[in-house]
C-alpha cells in the first residue's frame, strides 16, 4: 500500500485508506476548498479487490499524465519552428454568436514563422433567405482586397491532438478563425430581429 500511496502523491492526489473499513478516498492534494470533493470514496469487499481498484485507477491517471506531456514536449517543438500553412491572401472567417450566427472575414496581409498579419475585409450575400433555411438567414463570402480597419498582429498557435497529429491555428475574439476555401459557396450567417 505504501507504493499505492507514493504513487498517487506523485500525481498529486491524496489517498486515505481505512483497512480496518476497507474503503479507501482520493482528494486532490493540497486543494484550497474547505471541503474538497473526493474522486471516490469506496468501500471494497476485500484488501485484494482495493488494491487492484486503486492500481487500475492510478495507472489510468499515469498514462494520461504521460500522454500529456508528450503532447506539451511535441507542441513545445512545433513552436520553435511553426511550419503553418497561413499565407499572404488567404482569408479567414470568424463564426461568432448566442442567438444569431456572425460571420466576419479576415484577409492574411503578412506571414511570418511565428505570426500573421490580418485585416478584415468585406462580405457580400451569396444568397439571402436560403430554401430550407429561416427567413432571417443568409450566406455571405468574402470580399477579397476591401479591407476595413486596421492590421491585427496574431500570433500562430499548435494544437497537437492524443494521436499525434497537429494542426496550427489562430486565436479569435470569440473561439478561432477558419480557413475559407476558394471553392466555398458561402458562410451561413443569421440574424436576430
Amino acid at each position: 500500500m505504501k507504493n499505492l500511496l507514493e504513487r498517487f502523491e506523485k500525481l498529486g492526489f491524496e489517498l486515505i485508506i481505512n483497512e480496518e473499513l476497507i474503503n479507501a478516498k482520493c482528494l486532490k492534494k493540497n486543494s484550497k476548498a474547505f471541503n474538497p470533493k473526493a474522486f471516490f470514496w469506496i468501500r471494497f469487499r476485500s484488501i485484494e479487490r482495493m488494491a487492484e481498484y486503486l492500481n487500475e485507477w492510478i495507472s489510468n491517471k499515469e498514462k494520461i499524465a504521460a500522454g500529456e506531456a508528450e503532447r506539451k514536449a511535441k507542441k513545445a517543438e512545433l513552436m520553435k519552428n511553426p511550419n503553418h500553412q497561413f499565407k499572404v491572401g488567404n482569408i479567414l472567417y470568424n463564426s461568432w454568436g448566442y442567438e444569431q450566427t456572425n460571420i466576419d472575414f479576415f484577409q492574411v496581409i503578412e506571414a511570418k514563422p511565428k505570426s500573421i498579419k490580418i485585416q478584415r475585409i468585406s462580405r457580400k450575400y451569396v444568397e439571402n433567405q436560403p430554401a430550407g433555411y429561416s427567413s432571417m438567414s443568409a450566406f455571405v463570402m468574402p470580399v477579397e482586397n476591401a479591407f476595413i480597419g486596421e492590421p491585427i498582429l496574431k500570433k500562430v498557435q499548435a494544437s497537437v491532438s492524443f494521436n499525434g497529429s497537429h494542426s496550427f491555428y489562430i486565436k479569435a475574439e470569440h473561439g478561432a478563425f477558419c480557413e475559407y476555401g476558394s471553392g466555398e459557396k458561402g458562410v451561413y450567417c443569421s440574424w436576430y430581429a
